[in-house]
């Protein structure tokens, strides 16, 4: 089974989580001091180290939540900045809705973080302190899964992973 990691991407706490073979190798949440360029320096150098340590089969990047408008700007430098990075190193990467996570995760599309947390704990048996955490591992489950490891998931989860199969093949 490959490595796949799962990136939750935010201003100021992005959930990062790489999973081996279905074991969690990678947790943590970056949070990022600084503003502007300066904080997607550091961001885009953090992440280039743990794509070099982990060396990824396949990443999975939350998209864009269009239905918030704080920092929409801001958001997009940054999910740029990742997608720019993953294509530079030719890491092979895709893009999953954040209805699409939440549903994979919960079965509803509209779920609050803290029902996330409990339902990747009661799935999954895995907690995370911090709700970036268990997006990222989410995303990281659902790249399994795109991989073809569906062993275990329910007729929900699998349609969702052939709807992003079939829309990455047609981008």
């Amino acid at each position: 089974m490959p490595t796949v990691m799962g990136i939750d991407p935010s201003l100021t706490s992005t959930g990062l989580v790489a999973l081996e073979n279905g074991n969690l190798i990678l947790h943590e949440t970056l949070e990022v001091k600084e503003k502007g360029i300066a904080r997607l320096l550091t961001l885009q150098n953090i992440l280039e180290r743990r794509l070099f340590a982990y060396k990824p089969d396949l990443v999975v990047v939350e998209g864009y939540a269009f239905a918030r408008s704080n920092q929409a700007h801001q958001m997009g430098e940054l999910g740029g900045m990742i997608r720019m990075l993953l294509t530079q190193k030719r890491v092979p990467w895709i893009e999953v809705a954040p209805t699409q996570v939440k549903k994979f995760a919960t079965g509803k599309g509209n779920s609050p973080k803290d029902i996330i947390l409990r339902d990747v704990y009661k799935r999954w048996g895995v907690e995370f302190d911090s709700s970036d955490e268990a997006d990222a591992f989410v995303l990281a489950k659902i790249g399994q899964a795109v991989l073809g490891d569906i062993k275990g998931l329910t007729q929900e989860q699998v349609k969702i992973v052939k709807a992003i199969k079939k829309k990455d093949m047609a981008a």
